[in-house]
């Protein structure tokens, strides 16, 4: 942690811009761990709709390897022909030491390095790796993160649709007056055929 803040590294993902709608997602998890069929599951069957287009990069999330094949993937999503609009890290609970590669420095500082928004969700409520500290947004569970990605979407659907509303009572508004002046000019050209005519 020292070292992290040492090199600037702590607040270094959270100024990345996270988009108003996430869509294209890159994942680091293992295709085995418990958590990421529950994030997929999630997002797959949101009650809206939404689509989000997800890419495994395969990682153990436990175990003597985990920091480095994390912080390896975490490298590898740099080269994605399309970019993302953020990465989600995640793992469901489990024993305090099988969390250990989140508190990694080399996967941390891979984290901090990543050039988007980093999402968060590992382990269970109560537990606090150290990824949390680097990561653009940490959620407690993978759970959680899915269902703030499918929130910020939704907010963005309500943003859309009000703007849309506005639009429309601007429109609105336009057309009537519009059609009182075209009234006004009807009568008045009326007014003065007649006029015209008795001259």
């Amino acid at each position: 942690l020292e070292q992290l803040e040492k090199e600037g590294l702590l607040y270094l993902n959270k100024q990345l811009k996270l988009p108003t709608a996430v869509q294209r997602l890159a994942i680091v998890s293992a295709a085995t761990a418990a958590g990421y069929p529950d994030f997929m599951q999630q997002l797959s069957q949101n009650e809206y709709g939404y689509r989000f287009s997800a890419r495994l990069y395969n990682a153990a999330v436990q175990g003597q390897y985990a920091a480095d094949e994390i912080a390896r993937q975490l490298k590898a999503i740099e080269q994605a022909a399309r970019p993302f609009d953020a990465v989600a890290l995640v793992r469901g609970g489990g024993a305090r030491l099988d969390l250990a590669a989140f508190d990694e420095y080399k996967v941390c500082k891979a984290i901090a390095q990543c050039p988007f928004p980093v999402i968060t969700g590992v382990g269970h409520e109560t537990d606090e790796p150290l990824v949390e500290l680097v990561a653009h947004t940490p959620l407690k569970t993978p759970t959680a993160a899915a269902a703030f990605l499918i929130d910020r979407n939704l907010q963005f659907e309500a943003h859309l649709l009000e703007l849309g509303q506005g639009l429309q009572r601007r429109a609105m508004s336009t057309l009537r007056e519009a059609n009182l002046g075209l009234e006004q000019h009807a009568q008045a050209i009326a007014l003065l055929a007649r006029q015209g005519v008795d001259r």
